[in-house]
């Protein structure tokens, strides 16, 4: 779909409105310029501008036609609400042309506009700045007359509770679209009787390979004050796609796209004020090419422009992809001998990919590494022999790949560090740039002079860098070499795992190819020394990184230590101090242990995720809607960890939702005191991590609350608050919970009735 195409889809909505007065006094907070966001070429082959105004609230495009709904009140300290905005011109050839930005709006009798547009210092109001705006574009294209962002403020003057609108108008030159008419973005200070609003506005897919599916989730809001009913949705794109969404009674329904027939609800949908639906979309590709589409949800809100949302699949997706990704290892090199290394560049993206610069920056030594760019020619030969360049850049087609090779060639054999009596690597970073925003890739190669040969270790990581948690990784370490003759005979693994990982190779880290299963997030480094049949170590170690992030909307995991313990890996009943983690829904309410004076959350069935009910029904009750917890992990005898996961949060008709996050110490089995770390995970970006909070036999620990939606989706509240307590007993006097600092939330011997039934014994009696 082109994006004059989609444009058709985009509704300009004109309002009998005056041009707006100027305002009577100069706002003087100026605030810090947030990055220039840059985006990739699109349109016909860049032959015309193309537009795109960027949100910073929410760092995505603001559609023309949408509406920005102004917050119920300023924030704390302020009179008004502002909204920043940029202008992108997402073509490589053409300048686009910002003639006017300018606000419309009613006349406000007796009072100054509320609504005002200023430059981003908010010196100068942007009517002043007509004709006079420089030209915006492409990324990277800028000269002393243009620039790659126009950057402006639109300001809200909370002058008193009424209703209050206006439009803000783009005067453009260059975009086809706009040429006739003005690019529009309304505002309002109340959302109105029903209000239909997708979230997020556009679901981007992959890339991914033929047969891999992938599913993403948006939500249909209601920022109005009445009922929003919702009568069918049309899904416009390639039958690739497949919606899933349950109707009025809780019975799933399907879509799959490209099939011209909308699904229809009768009764009609009900979303009540402030409230959401989910529908999950499903992309299953049957080939590399890029697909489009747009999603329109018909509903009781009479402008249509917030019911639709753009899908791009394998088409819009940047991607650049580097081999090795991080370190180029040339190991032990005899003096005045030239070893090669290749690096692959790959596309893995739906677009061309521009690589306009590969070369070398800082090294060690003088011209000890070198570039040879003869097999890049080879493959593509309107690249120049000596590398890419602006002018002559190496443009790699959407699923192919390029090779370059990096030469090392020692001038001096390599000195010794006497604190690790290791020998200290010569060095050279290599470069990799392309016009993605995201395309920028540094390597470091890395090379030991020496009189004779070593062993060089390499090893690989079948599964690649990136994995989700419990993987298994398959680490083969056979392809080491040895110096002609000889033969690799010892192998030695280490691993550097996230903070309170306590994995192990198997069957062991001697043998060549052991396992490894990476159940924590985070980062975890593999290196590999191996010796030959003459006992000579290889100079330096082999080494990879691995980056295990969860691909759930929420991922919590618990870790822990207990010093008493001399074997953290063993398993077996009693053989270690058994912690449990605990995911609570709004609902879970139980006796006040802790007097605080609330209810507490935990031990309550369904409304508590943990070893018990590790899989609740929170939500839908159709199988395949994955809107329920899941504990996928629990460790009874050792160090955890133990993850919970769910796919589609907020499905529960609460506006935020919020979870209880809590650890308990179910059994030290003797072992005394243990030390808990808990990670939490929003969308596969850690949002916050306790470390080594002490815990005795029977503790609970209230972590605190995990808030949904939030600031990371478009949210008022942050991601995870946690819970603080002054010191002191809360039930005698002092430790009032939930403050802004403290100590952990932990409760001594907390045993609930519901616990000791389940468990057939009064667990209190051995609280000490």
């Amino acid at each position: 779909m082109s994006r004059i195409a989609v444009a058709f889809f985009m509704l300009w909505l004109v309002a009998g409105c005056s041009p707006a007065e100027s305002p009577q006094q100069e706002p003087t907070d100026a605030p810090e310029a947030p990055p220039v966001y840059s985006c990739f070429p699109r349109g016909a082959g860049g032959q015309h501008a193309a537009v795109d105004v960027r949100n910073f609230a929410t760092g995505k495009t603001q559609a023309h036609g949408s509406l920005v709904v102004v917050p119920d009140g300023p924030s704390a300290g302020s009179s008004h609400s502002d909204f920043r905005f940029s202008v992108h011109n997402c073509a490589e050839k053409t300048a686009l042309d910002v003639q006017a930005i300018r606000i419309v709006q009613p006349a406000n009798p007796g009072s100054p506009p509320p609504f005002s547009c200023w430059d981003l210092d908010r010196k100068t109001p942007c009517e002043a700045l007509d004709g006079s705006w420089p030209e915006v574009v492409y990324w990277g294209s800028e000269d002393d007359t243009t620039v790659t962002a126009v950057q402006f403020v639109v300001r809200f003057e909370h002058q008193d509770e009424g209703k209050h609108s206006a439009e803000l108008e783009l005067k453009l030159s260059g975009d086809p679209a706009f040429e006739s008419k003005a690019y529009v973005i309304r505002f309002t200070s109340l959302a109105g009787p029903a209000k239909i609003k997708l979230q997020p506005d556009e679901l981007h897919f992959g890339p991914l390979k033929p047969g891999k599916a992938e599913q993403k989730s948006f939500g249909i809001y209601n920022v109005g004050e009445e009922d929003l009913l919702v009568h069918g949705i049309h899904f416009a794109a390639n039958p690739v796609f497949m919606l899933s969404i349950a109707d009025q009674g809780g019975n799933a329904l399907q879509l799959k796209s490209g099939t011209g027939t909308p699904l229809a609800f009768e009764p009609p949908l009900t979303i009540a004020s402030h409230e959401k639906k989910t529908a999950t979309v499903e992309f299953v590709p049957i080939s590399h090419a890029g697909k489009e589409g747009i999603i329109s949800v018909s509903s009781s809100d009479p402008n249509p422009d917030g019911g639709r949302l753009l899908v791009y699949a394998n088409s819009t997706m940047p991607c650049i992809a580097v081999v090795p990704p991080d370190k180029v290892h040339f190991g032990g090199i005899q003096l005045g001998t030239t070893a090669t290394r290749d690096v692959v560049i790959q596309n893995c993206g739906g677009l061309d990919l521009v690589v306009h610069q590969v070369d070398l920056g800082k090294q060690s030594g003088s011209n000890l590494f070198a570039l040879d760019f003869q097999q890049t020619v080879a493959g593509y030969p309107a690249m120049h022999i000596g590398g890419p360049s602006k002018s002559k850049p190496l443009v790699i087609p959407k699923g192919q790949q390029a090779t370059f090779t990096v030469t090392y060639t020692p001038d001096h054999v390599a000195p010794i560090d006497k604190a690790t009596n290791q020998a200290v690597p010569d060095t050279v970073q290599v470069r990799v740039r392309s016009t993605f925003a995201d395309g920028d890739t540094d390597l470091i190669g890395e090379g030991i002079g020496i009189f004779k040969s070593c062993p060089v270790a390499k090893m690989i990581v079948k599964e690649g860098e990136e994995v989700i948690p419990q993987t298994m990784l398959h680490l083969k370490g056979d392809q080491s070499s040895a110096a002609a003759g000889l033969q690799v005979t010892k192998y030695h693994w280490s691993v550097k795992q996230p903070a309170g990982s306590n994995q192990v190779f198997v069957p062991g880290k001697s043998f060549p190819n052991p396992t490894f299963t990476a159940n924590a997030s985070g980062e975890y480094k593999f290196c590999l020394d191996v010796w030959d049949q003459d006992g000579v170590k290889s100079c330096a170690p082999g080494c990879v990184t691995v980056l295990v992030l969860p691909e759930e909307a929420i991922h919590v995991e618990l870790l822990w230590d207990t010093p008493a313990d001399p074997d953290l890996t063993d398993t077996g009943t009693g053989a270690g101090a058994d912690l449990d983690l605990h995911f609570a829904h709004p609902l879970s309410e139980s006796a006040d242990l802790d007097c605080d004076g609330k209810a507490d959350p935990w031990f309550t069935n369904p409304y508590d995720a943990f070893w018990f009910n590790p899989n609740p029904n929170w939500g839908n009750a159709n199988p395949g809607v994955m809107d329920d917890p899941i504990l996928d992990l629990n460790d009874t005898d050792g160090a955890g960890p133990e993850n919970l996961n769910l796919d589609i949060p907020g499905s529960t008709g609460f506006d935020p939702t919020q979870y209880a996050v809590g650890v308990h110490y179910m059994n030290d089995h003797g072992f005394g005191t243990s030390f808990a770390t808990v990670n939490i995970y929003i969308e596969g970006s850690m949002v916050a991590q306790f470390h080594k909070v002490e815990m005795k036999n029977l503790d609970m620990w209230f972590v605190g609350r995990l808030n949904w939606p939030n600031t990371l989706i478009g949210g008022q509240l942050p991601p995870f608050q946690a819970c603080h307590k002054d010191p002191g007993d809360p039930c005698k006097k002092g430790g009032k919970w939930w403050q802004p600092q403290g100590g952990a939330c932990i409760t001594k011997c907390y045993a609930p009735k519901a616990l000791n039934i389940l468990m057939g014994s009064d667990l209190k009696s051995g609280c000490k």
